[in-house]
């Protein structure tokens, strides 16, 4: 029996890309990405309206293939909702696979809120995997500018006005793992900057990082 391989993942909170001649940060990102073989790369906080800044995103993608190889699977996510958008949109994130794990996904997606992004892996044995990467506002003392405010934006235009974007972040992933991996054989893997921590509370609110936590069992 051949033993399995390891992957190597990164989760790193990059705080923006500054928008200088050739993106350098992007650049440097995918050099350290390669250097140190990384086979999962996720970035929160980007700071970037993916969804409207072709000139960031397809950067990504000719460094992405330059550093990792030609076959990158690449996922962002950005807010698309907020009435409001500002070029140096807060939040965000992007999840970046090696070709050899992007040659397995079978199903991938993007929240609109820019809160979190998603790949799923199959598998042998109709084992899969869905790899989910993620940021959670702050607090909303930050200013209108912030996250927190951007998402709450975007959740009036749900008509989910009354909901608060912190709660709403973990509800909302709790309900994209019900429903993506429902089945016995399909694990996940959540890489989130949270803006918390896991306290091991008996009886946690419900949305919250520790409720998450013993909804399905995280560690």
């Amino acid at each position: 029996t051949v033993p399995p391989t390891p992957s190597h993942i990164c989760l790193h909170n990059i705080n923006g890309i500054p928008k200088d001649p050739g993106l350098s940060k992007l650049s440097a990102g995918l050099q350290i990405a390669a250097s140190m073989d990384h086979d999962i790369t996720a970035w929160v906080e980007t700071n970037t309206p993916w969804h409207s800044d072709p000139y960031t995103s397809s950067h990504l993608a000719s460094y992405a293939h330059k550093y990792l190889g030609t076959g990158c699977a690449i996922i962002t996510s950005s807010n698309e909702l907020d009435p409001n958008p500002s070029p140096s949109q807060t939040g965000g994130c992007a999840l970046i696979l090696k070709p050899s794990l992007a040659s397995h996904i079978c199903n991938r997606g993007s929240d609109p809120l820019g809160r979190f992004c998603w790949a799923t892996l199959q598998g042998k044995a109709s084992k899969k995997v869905t790899i989910i990467c993620g940021y959670r506002a702050s607090s909303s003392n930050n200013g209108e500018r912030s996250a927190y405010f951007h998402q709450q934006r975007g959740l009036e235009t749900l008509n989910r006005s009354t909901e608060n974007p912190i709660n709403s972040f973990y509800t909302d992933i709790h309900k994209l793992i019900q429903r993506e991996c429902s089945h016995p054989n399909h694990e996940f893997l959540l890489l989130c900057d949270a803006n918390e921590s896991i306290t091991n509370s008996l009886r946690p609110k419900a949305g919250t990082l520790d409720w998450l936590a013993q909804e399905h069992t995280l560690r």
